[in-house]
């Protein structure tokens, strides 16, 4: 299908995509290549009744060209109207990049089921592992080899992925996923169940942090590196730290000039956006 140009500010991102947290980074990398080569794959849109156009799949894209400020941007658009088929074109696209993590993964399966509830759902998931693992004789749900096609993934793998977080609920699912725990966290939550209660600590810890919310830092991935010990991959770094030098001569002046309360609270800021980066003390 044919790419055309659409207006930038016609797109609108969709609310349940399957990728939750997309790193700055990224879309640094992202804003570096397309202004050196331009956008070389289109986003993959569809019309909305209001004459917007909803992005199945090119979120980053959409990202990288909203801060570039570019005006217009290459688009595909294809009339579909079913939201499950939506929701597999999406999820389809993104495990074909390797783009989700476990975490990702499983809420998105999860989502595919949004009509039972999370004991229906884990119910299924318990018959498909059985049959898979040939503990059970029998035939996997067809509801279920449906999904695990749409994730581009095998029916084991899926069950895999599913088995380290068995039984969660969605919304420990949802915060799981933001905080973009991959496998290895996610074995080391299924060996060491008290760090799921560690990791809900930190997060609401992280939530009602002022540095938190005014930086628009996830708690969620903050927590995920207090608990798992992950540290970001650093972009860029020395741009980073360069921020972080010019906020510390900040609160050095600010302190010079016996303006204790501003250095303090700016300085609550700064060990927030170093822990956020991974930057040393």
């Amino acid at each position: 299908m044919e790419a055309k140009l659409l207006p930038l500010e016609l797109l609108v991102p969709r609310k349940d995509q399957p990728r939750k947290v997309i790193p700055p980074g990224e879309v640094q990398r992202l804003m570096d290549s397309i202004q050196a080569l331009g956008m070389l794959e289109p986003i993959v849109v569809r019309p909305l009744p209001d004459g917007r156009y909803e992005i199945i799949s090119g979120e980053r894209r959409y990202r990288a060209a909203k801060a570039l400020k570019m005006e217009q941007v290459p688009v595909v658009i294809k009339e579909v109207e079913d939201e499950d088929l939506i929701r597999a074109m999406s999820l389809a696209e993104n495990t074909a990049r390797a783009d989700l993590t476990l975490g990702e993964i499983v809420l998105a399966v999860r989502d595919a089921y949004r009509d039972v509830s999370d004991e229906e759902f884990w119910k299924e998931v318990s018959q498909a592992r059985s049959v898979l693992l040939g503990k059970n004789r029998g035939n996997v749900p067809k509801r279920f080899l449906r999904v695990c096609m749409d994730t581009g993934l095998s029916p084991i793998t899926v069950v895999q992925y599913l088995g380290y977080l068995f039984g969660l609920p969605r919304p420990v699912l949802e915060m799981l996923a933001r905080a973009g725990i991959g496998k290895n966290e996610a074995q080391k939550l299924k060996r060491h169940p008290e760090l799921l209660k560690k990791f809900l600590e930190q997060v609401e810890r992280f939530r009602a942090s002022p540095p938190v919310q005014s930086l628009g830092l996830f708690p969620e991935r903050l927590a995920r590196n207090e608990v798992f010990g992950v540290k970001e991959k650093k972009v860029r770094k020395s741009r980073v730290q360069s921020v972080a030098d010019r906020m510390q001569a900040l609160v050095d002046a600010l302190y010079d000039m016996e303006e204790d309360e501003f250095a303090e609270r700016l300085e609550g800021i700064l060990e927030e956006f170093k822990a956020a980066k991974g930057l040393g003390g």
